[in-house]
């Protein structure tokens, strides 16, 4: 194999790099999206942070082991303008700040499809829940928007029936790995029904169990 420097770094060695990731198998050429072995948007994050080492190989001396690859990137470097330019943005020398470089390739990011529920599938789902657990969590997913770590997450003091609101609280002492993925509690209103349905939960099914987790294995198991 070729021995190579972080000198010799080219936009066209980095696609090189794109193939690779895209199809490591030299004998496998990855002719579609759903066929390659990484999504574009995994291929993009892997070029930043080789994008990224280079700035940090080229803040040192003009000398240093990777500096020219360095400058050869930054020469033929693609100008890009921030799409979340806000208000402020216009005030005083954050003019400034609204364009950046972008060293190396990037991919097209391919736009995703985002499928939603119709009512009429929602409710033929909660139609055919076996128990209020199940119910229950589905309930508070198609209502609240809750991820599946926030909801598995949720502890007993962390519901209001009567006040019908439910705290989302990050903790990293969940005995089931849920994680709520948030740093700051969040209070959500909840409609009657998923009230209603955490107290048939409690009632029938729930009973004298001690836990402090409002979703636990009924079974015992």
């Amino acid at each position: 194999s070729t021995q190579r420097s972080l000198d010799d770094v080219t936009n066209e060695l980095l696609g090189q790099f794109i193939c690779w990731l895209r199809s490591p198998d030299v004998n496998v050429v990855s002719a579609t999206d759903d066929s390659a072995a990484r999504s574009r948007s995994t291929t993009n994050r892997a070029l930043c942070a080789v994008s990224r080492f280079y700035q940090y190989l080229g803040s040192g001396d003009s000398g240093a082991v990777g500096h020219t690859g360095y400058q050869r990137l930054r020469d033929s470097a693609s100008i890009f303008r921030r799409a979340d330019v806000g208000l402020l943005d216009n005030i005083g020398n954050a003019r400034n700040h609204r364009e950046g470089q972008r060293l190396g390739p990037r991919l097209r990011n391919s736009e995703t499809q985002l499928t939603t529920l119709t009512v009429q599938q929602v409710h033929r789902i909660l139609k055919a829940c076996p128990t209020y657990q199940y119910r229950l969590f589905f309930t508070l997913a198609f209502t609240t928007g809750m991820r599946i770590g926030q909801i598995l997450g949720l502890r007993h003091l962390d519901i209001d029936t009567r006040a019908r609101t439910i705290d989302v609280v990050p903790r990293d002492d969940n005995e089931n790995g849920a994680r709520a993925k948030t740093r700051k509690v969040h209070r959500l209103p909840i409609p009657r029904e998923a009230a209603r349905l955490y107290t048939n939960y409690m009632h029938e099914e729930y009973g004298y169990i001690d836990s402090e987790y409002v979703f636990i294995s009924l079974s015992g198991k």
